[in-house]
């Protein structure tokens, strides 16, 4: 029984940065806390303050088997050390036990502890398991185990050796994962062509055959398929889809050859694209740069010693590495990783840990330095990184990192906590224009207006878990294209508490306590489900669905993922959605923002940036994401009718639209004669009131007409002979 209970728990998903939310909430209830620790009924260390790696959580009489995890229980340790245990998991899931480790002369009750922090605890509770029950494990059947197995294969590999190397050790993994004749990868830009086959008289006909494919993904920029005779005769079909290394245009392709076209290849190569993308083009700096396991566990070690001294840890992010990339390539972008890990090294003291965590983020703690010295040495870093440019022809640009401080004086209590407030102070030192530093400052809220946003939060935990959410769709009409009918897709909660109260005061708690990342995968996961069940399915393929993103989703490497699953799960075809990003989680997370968009786009499916114009820096955005559809912000929108202002700035989103190859809507759109003035000024589609008023999707999916024409194929077909290899350009054209 415990061992059938430990292999469920470890499908538990226990999100760090939620589980720090309801810590700090209950650390700032009960005084005295020196340590907060999650075990499951096994004993098995799950979540802590402090990173132990074998804590001392019970003594010989709490064996898993004598303890009882169904009740509050409370016990003295050594010296004035007291633990409260409670349970955190009850019914059909396997139970978690949160221990509050209170420092103190005089303990207080059981009661007491207990009647303090029961609502968080609550809701920690709940939110493990709606975590749980949208994770990407849930999705999993056995027919997708092979695309899982390819992912955990191309991530468990060791690469090493030159960036050709890793790429070929890459496709080696994946065609012996895929079990597929031929796979390659080709690069024009850096005459890269790699291919695994088992037939080496093959390479001409590959090499000839990637230099046509990649003519034509220039072209369409989308996923091909390819009927092909190899040089023995044998009918096969090739597969590609475009490698992209810069906004837009492919640089590159990935390619398999199968004796037929299965469901999977498109997806699977599509995956090997995201990870040669992902490969530095020269190795970063310095060995003696750790990584963050390593930095993680520095920090918690000089955090148990019972110090006077201060330590400061900082957090840097290079600054516009999205405009590196594009403006001077890749390999210039990872000039720029590789001088910030130097200018690190050649800066730290004796005692200081200088790490890379990946991507364009660095850090560096330096114990027993105060935030006084840390500024100090911090702003010698910035300066020097600063003196080093890049230059090509007519085009200059100057590197810059913005740096986030905190000191171990802040309320973390664990070098996790710690490095996720020096990223939020970044992230404000790149709001304020980057090149500078920023020290973190933490705000204490009321307890009353704590506990009122904990009890909002419980609401709209249950209402999950209970399914009370419906998905509304609100029609966006074509008013100056001829394009497919759209449909913005909106989460609803008709409620008495609700209606009648403010809902955004609860948006405002699920943003604080990390929920909004999974309102979000709700609606992913209730709308793709509606849209797969729908009856005429053929209609539901003729239209557009967008799905809202909030920030806390952009930072969720996993999101993506999710995703994927759920299109495969239900298949959906890609491109009848849209993922749409407001601009304020773009000034939030823009990098993050980047590599969200080009792996949403990837998969087949399109972006919109939401509530456009409202940002500083708007216009400057859009050199360097892709998106595929502006929505223009409401309030330009309203007075169109009697302010020039608002016709400039809609008629210039309509320009910028046009140069980078998007389309445009108007949002708020409530009368005939707004509709009418925006078709004046070339907006492509209208939404608001005048339009459609929002209703249920699925009275929606049911209106929709019979008439609709056939859509064109995402994948489209040609034939190819080995001796016509020339005439697939024009073969592929229609």
């Amino acid at each position: 029984m415990v061992d059938s209970n430990s292999e469920v728990g470890e499908e538990l998903v226990l999100d760090d940065q939620v589980i720090a939310v309801y810590a700090r909430e209950i650390i700032e209830s009960v005084a005295g806390v020196v340590n907060l620790i999650i075990f499951d009924q096994a004993g098995t260390f799950r979540w802590g303050l402090r990173n132990q790696s074998n804590p001392v959580l019970m003594s010989a009489t709490d064996a898993p088997g004598s303890m009882d995890l169904r009740r509050p229980l409370k016990r003295r340790l050594e010296q004035n050390k007291v633990a409260y245990d409670f349970p955190l998991l009850q019914e059909d899931t396997p139970p978690l036990v949160l221990r509050l480790i209170v420092n103190t002369f005089d303990p207080p009750s059981l009661s007491y502890i207990n009647d303090a922090i029961a609502p968080a605890l609550e809701c920690l509770s709940r939110q493990i398991r709606i975590d749980t029950s949208l994770t990407i494990k849930t999705l999993i059947t056995a027919d997708k185990s092979q695309s899982h197995n390819l992912t955990a294969n191309l991530d468990a590999v060791r690469l090493k050796g030159s960036y050709d190397e890793k790429v070929n050790t890459l496709t080696d993994v994946f065609r012996e994962t895929i079990k597929c004749p031929v796979v390659s990868v080709y690069i024009p830009e850096k005459r890269l062509l790699v291919s695994s086959s088992a037939d080496p008289g093959l390479a001409d006909f590959i090499k000839a055959l990637a230099e046509k494919l990649f003519t034509v993904l220039e072209m369409k920029n989308k996923a091909i398929s390819v009927n092909i005779i190899l040089p023995g005769g044998k009918e096969h079909v090739a597969t590609c889809v475009p490698l992209s290394r810069s906004q837009r245009k492919p640089g590159g392709l990935v390619a398999l050859i199968d004796r037929a076209k299965k469901p999977g290849h498109t997806r699977a190569l599509r995956s090997l694209g995201a990870k040669v993308n992902s490969l530095p083009e020269t190795d970063c700096a310095a060995s003696s740069l750790v990584g963050r396991t390593d930095l993680l566990t520095t920090i918690d070690t000089t955090i148990a010693v019972q110090s006077p001294l201060s330590n400061t840890l900082a957090y840097f992010d290079i600054d516009k590495m999205h405009a590196i990339n594009d403006a001077f390539g890749y390999s210039n972008g990872d000039r720029a990783l590789a001088k910030l890990g130097e200018v690190l090294v050649d800066c730290v003291g004796s005692n200081d840990v200088a790490a890379h965590l990946g991507g364009d983020r660095f850090a560096l703690f330096m114990p027993g330095a105060s935030a006084d010295s840390g500024v100090l040495k911090i702003e010698h870093i910035l300066r020097q990184f600063s003196h080093e440019s890049l230059e090509n022809n007519d085009k200059s640009l100057r590197f810059s990192a913005s740096a986030g401080i905190v000191t171990t004086d802040s309320s973390a209590q664990s070098g996790e906590e710690l490095l996720i407030l020096a990223e939020v102070a970044a992230r404000g030192a790149q709001d304020r224009g980057g090149n500078q530093s920023a020290i973190y400052q933490g705000t204490d809220g009321s307890i009353m207006q704590r506990r009122s946003d904990v009890d909002k939060v419980g609401f709209l935990q249950m209402a999950l878990i209970e399914n009370r959410f419906t998905i509304f769709a609100q029609e966006i009409e074509p008013i100056n294209i001829e394009g497919m009918q759209k449909f913005e897709l909106l989460i609803r909660l008709f409620d008495d508490s609700v209606e009648n109260g403010n809902a955004h005061q609860f948006l405002q708690a699920a943003e604080r306590y990390q929920m909004m990342a999974a309102l979000d995968r709700w609606v992913v996961n209730s709308a793709l489900e509606t849209l797969s069940n729908a009856d005429n399915s053929l209609e539901v393929n003729l239209r557009s669905f967008c799905i809202n993103v909030s920030a806390q989703s952009l930072q969720d490497d996993t999101f993506v993922d999710y995703i994927e699953a759920r299109i495969a799960e239900t298949n959906i075809p890609p491109d009848i959605l849209c993922f749409e990003i407001t601009e304020t989680s773009l000034v939030r997370c823009i990098d993050r923002a980047q590599r969200f968009i080009k792996r949403i786009q990837r998969l087949g499916c399109q972006v919109a940036l939401d509530d456009f114009g409202t940002g500083y820096s708007s216009f400057a955005y859009l050199k360097t994401l892709p998106v595929d559809i502006l929505k223009i912000d409401g309030s330009f929108v309203r007075d169109l009718l009697e302010c020039e202002l608002s016709n400039t700035i809609v008629s210039s989103a309509v320009s910028i639209a046009h140069v980078i190859g998007a389309t445009t809507v108007a949002e708020h759109v409530e009368n005939a004669l707004v509709r009418a003035r925006l078709k004046e000024l070339g907006v492509n589609y209208a939404q608001g009131f005048a339009v459609h008023r929002p209703e249920a999707l699925q009275t929606v999916l049911e209106n929709f007409s019979e008439q609709a024409d056939i859509s064109k194929d995402a994948i489209e077909r040609v034939d190819l002979r080995s001796d016509t290899i020339e005439e697939l350009l024009s073969a592929t054209k229609g």
